[in-house]
């Protein structure tokens, strides 16, 4: 047997049998005829998504569906061919130019080939294409920024790594980005649950750590950690898998989104995409999750006759069907998180997952979700999300239901409708239920890592996000924004499930945790994807228990560069 189809067939069990079937289907492919093009995804955090949502609510932009990210560079490139330079300012055609050179080889299959950036390593044959760059950063909180809110110290984190991606005949492609890097002053350990008072210390935005290795304590600890995204792609028209370590985002929301974020680190993931005349999309994906628990290893009992714990089996699996209309883009996903053993049923892509887990005995977590991103209106964006977790729809309406909810509403608004050019204006609000990404069953909670699969916060927890965004230049950028978070204390699952009492939102009989930051900032970009990034923050702090309350301010300095960290 070839050595690669050896190790793809040594891949762990959550694969073996989808990859199997879905590389027969690449092998028929392949055999019908050329393909198309080959994809490589653009990191979730380029500023090249929030220029493309730009474009689009200023209407220079059509038929871009934006709901599900990563989007590919093959698929950016193309929404960059189609913006029309009518009615942009000198801001925006400098930054739309600036895109031009980025993905200029992407850009051969729809117009004339502009000059293309530089990268550290090109090299180029006439089937491939291979890009390298070298990464890093350096970064420092005077006061230790949101995650320590309420305490003041000074937190540095130095980052090296490297990033690369390339192409291989035309079918191909692969990306690899992965980073070293060292925090010095956080005394923050990572959070065993999203449900739990040790993720309450960590509430915030920012990507969540998968490891970390402490290597000095007392009064000035340091932490090692590693981070790294790597997959491989297929496409042919388009039909596209892909499989590897990475993070998938559905929705719209800015701040965060309900199912699937990027709060979580990346988890082995086998995905598959069907893009139809860039008006209907399908695309299914399997995850394998991590736990912080563990369980007993039957088989290690058996043969050594001792017991060894083992971190107990995870997945999440889910498929979402998006529709992307003139001025609009609605999306309906549906999912499931299960664990202590692999279900068959639910690797079929198109089988509605509520019923497969209704024949399985209805002891999973399933989860449906709607999208809708409206954009009709020059100038004026409007998205919302409705998340129902543990959905029953036989009791849909009826006052029994356990349809736990999480909504949220967002509104964008460029060039303040066309009387100030260049300024984004935004507001976002998200609500999540006390009982919604918890169950019964740990096992089945939306959460990996101990940090939540869905909105950052987790449940009983709202969040208020306004923002003013101004662009001076292509290089230079002003942001002053606002966030007031709440989280409350979690009762007892059983109490949700059992109990006779209503559940309330930040029931003040419990404990509660408010925070109000107010920032400004900017960011410049010297040159090609290196940014200097400077930003003041007040941070309020109120932690309110039954009958009394604390709450602590303070004046954090942010300081920042980077080069290819997104």
């Amino acid at each position: 047997m070839n050595s690669n189809l050896k190790l793809i067939w040594g891949l762990p069990d959550l694969m073996k049998g989808s990859l199997r079937a879905w590389l027969l289907c690449v092998l028929l492919l392949v055999a019908g005829g050329q393909a198309t093009g080959q994809y490589v995804n653009l990191p979730l955090g380029h500023w090249a998504y929030g220029f493309l949502e730009r474009m689009q609510t200023k209407g220079v932009l059509r038929d871009a569906n934006l709901m599900n990210r990563p989007l590919s560079r093959s698929d950016v490139a193309a929404m960059v061919a189609r913006i029309s330079e009518d009615e942009l300012s000198a801001v925006d055609l400098e930054r739309l130019e600036w895109l031009r050179a980025e993905f200029a080889l992407e850009l051969e299959r729809h117009s004339p080939v502009p000059n293309e950036r530089r990268h550290a390593v090109t090299l180029e044959f006439p089937d491939a294409h291979f890009v390298l760059n070298p990464a890093g950063g350096f970064k420092t909180h005077t006061a230790g920024g949101i995650e320590l809110a309420d305490a003041e110290r000074s937190v540095t984190t130095t980052t090296v790594g490297l990033y690369s991606y390339g192409y291989l005949y035309k079918q191909f492609g692969y990306s690899l980005f992965f980073t070293n890097s060292r925090e010095q002053g956080n005394p923050l350990g990572l959070p065993f649950s999203a449900n739990d008072a040790s993720y309450v210390r960590r509430l915030s935005p920012e990507r969540g750590l998968a490891s970390q290795r402490r290597r000095q304590g007392g009064d000035d600890p340091q932490f090692f950690f590693d981070t790294a995204e790597a997959y491989l792609t297929f496409q042919h028209r388009g039909f596209g898998v892909e499989y590897g370590s990475e993070v998938n985002r559905w929705g719209p929301g800015y701040r965060g989104t309900l199912t699937l974020s990027d709060k979580s680190p990346p988890v082995p993931t086998l995905k598959v995409r069907l893009d139809l005349h860039n008006r209907l999309e399908f695309i299914f994906l399997t995850s394998s999750l991590r736990t912080n628990g563990s369980v007993d290893d039957p088989v290690y009992e058996k043969i050594y006759g001792g017991a060894r714990p083992r971190r107990p089996s995870k997945y999440f699996t889910g498929h979402i069907l998006t529709l992307n209309l003139p001025g609009a883009t609605f999306s309906l996903s549906e999912s499931v998180v299960y664990g202590l053993r692999l279900e068959p049923i639910y690797l079929v892509p198109v089988l509605p997952i509520w019923s497969s887990q209704t024949d399985l005995g209805d002891r999973d977590n399933v989860q449906v979700t709607f999208s809708a991103d409206v954009h009709a209106m020059k100038d004026v964006r409007i998205y919302g999300q409705l998340h129902v977790d543990e959905i029953e729809f036989s009791s849909l309406f009826g006052s029994d239901n356990r349809n736990w909810i999480g909504y949220q509403i967002g509104i964008l608004l460029t060039d303040a409708l066309s009387r100030v050019p260049d300024l984004n204006l935004r507001g976002e609000y998200t609500k999540i239920d006390p009982r919604a990404y918890r169950q019964r069953f740990p096992i089945n909670d939306l959460e990996s890592h101990g940090y939540p699969l869905g909105f950052w916060t987790g449940p009983n927890a709202d969040n208020l996000y306004l923002s003013a965004e101004y662009f001076l230049s292509r290089a230079l950028s002003l942001t002053a924004w606002f966030e007031r978070t709440r989280k409350g204390e979690l009762r007892p699952v059983v109490d949700q499930y059992y109990g006779k009492e209503a559940v309330i939102f930040l029931d003040p009989d419990l404990n509660s945790e408010r925070r109000r930051i107010y920032s400004i900032g900017g960011r410049y970009e010297p040159f090609r994807d290196f940014f200097v990034e400077l930003s003041v923050q007040r941070i309020s702090n109120e932690t309110r228990s039954v009958g009394e309350s604390s709450e602590s301010e303070k004046t954090n300095l942010f300081f920042g560069v980077r080069y290819n960290l997104y």
